[in-house]
């Protein structure tokens, strides 16, 4: 995630004509450099030619394309002048024909974007993000970080206010490639890092058996203090690496499972940053379904950055 000046250069934003979608915009707001390139995207369906009740072809499929591409940059257009108060920039706007998760990629590879921003209902999981499946397509298949934001009902119009970089750690290697995005996005917005280690005492515990009465033994809480000294000494070295970038850092252990443990120490004004494989969709993402947790039921934007697996 390369930047040059305060904020980042290229961001491409995906919308769909529902006002779910623009939520996205006051983050970009809040990413965005004094000159960037904000582009806005209207993906249009193939079209095909409009027919009477015999079946003959009253307005050819050409014109009906036409038609709905002028309707989608009309639409862009509303869209940005609704939002100039905030934008830094006027955007620009592209509408383009065809498989929706396949032109927003091409497009971000085009324009050498360094962010794709959409925003999700939040309910329900994948199936209900505003572009549809689209936002899970590109959070697998993207080669540039995406942002999802979960869509608020009272959202407004002003600049989103981040205040803090969030970064899950668990020691992968998968975990460690967020921390280098991190550090860029703390240095864009003039923030600090937060590294969060979750550490789940039930993984450590052991059987129970069925005749007897569970109690924690010496030796489970014995393990469980190595486990969290260890997860604090793995802490203490990103944080080195960190501060040594020139960011603030501050870290924790908190024990739970992943995702409630995340949100319970997270904010509106965070930007949580995480590493995806890419290989299966949310499901089987990075830390198993802790993205998929955090997009649908946590408070803060989730900037999923693709891991080197991509093609």
């Amino acid at each position: 995630m390369a930047t040059t000046g305060y904020g980042l250069e290229r961001i491409l934003v995906p919308l769909d004509g529902s006002a779910v979608a623009e939520q996205s915009i006051p983050y970009v707001a809040a990413l965005a450099a004094d000159n960037a390139e904000i582009t806005f995207i209207q993906i249009v369906l193939e079209p095909h030619p409009e027919r009477d009740l015999l079946g003959h072809v009253v307005v050819p499929a050409g014109e009906v394309g036409h038609r709905a591409r002028v309707q989608s940059l009309d639409h862009l257009r509303e869209v940005a002048n609704r939002w100039q108060s905030i934008l830094p920039v006027e955007p620009r706007f592209e509408v383009t024909t065809g498989d929706p998760t396949k032109e927003i990629i091409a497009a971000a590879k085009r324009l050498s974007c360094e962010l794709i921003a959409v925003a999700s209902h939040g309910r329900g999981g994948v199936r209900r993000l505003a572009v549809g499946s689209v936002a899970d397509d590109l959070a697998r298949r993207s080669l540039v970080p995406v942002m999802l934001i979960r869509a608020r009902d009272d959202a407004g119009q002003g600049h989103a206010r981040l205040n803090r970089i969030v970064v899950p750690y668990d020691g992968s290697e998968l975990a460690s490639a967020a921390i280098p995005a991190a550090i860029d996005l703390a240095k864009q917005i003039g923030s600090g890092i937060f590294l969060i280690r979750v550490v789940s005492p039930t993984d450590y515990a052991p059987m129970p058996v069925a005749t007897e009465s569970y109690f924690p033994s010496a030796a489970y809480e014995e393990t469980i203090e190595l486990v969290e000294q260890n997860a604090e000494s793995e802490l203490k070295t990103v944080a080195d690496v960190i501060e040594n970038a020139g960011v603030d850092v501050k870290h924790a252990v908190v024990a739970g499972t992943p995702a409630e443990a995340i949100i319970d120490q997270t904010r509106h004004e965070d930007l949580i940053v995480m590493t995806s494989h890419g290989r299966s969709g949310l499901k089987r993402m990075f830390m198993g379904s802790v993205a998929e947790h955090l997009v649908r039921q946590g408070h803060a934007a989730v900037v999923l950055v693709p891991a080197g697996d991509r093609q």
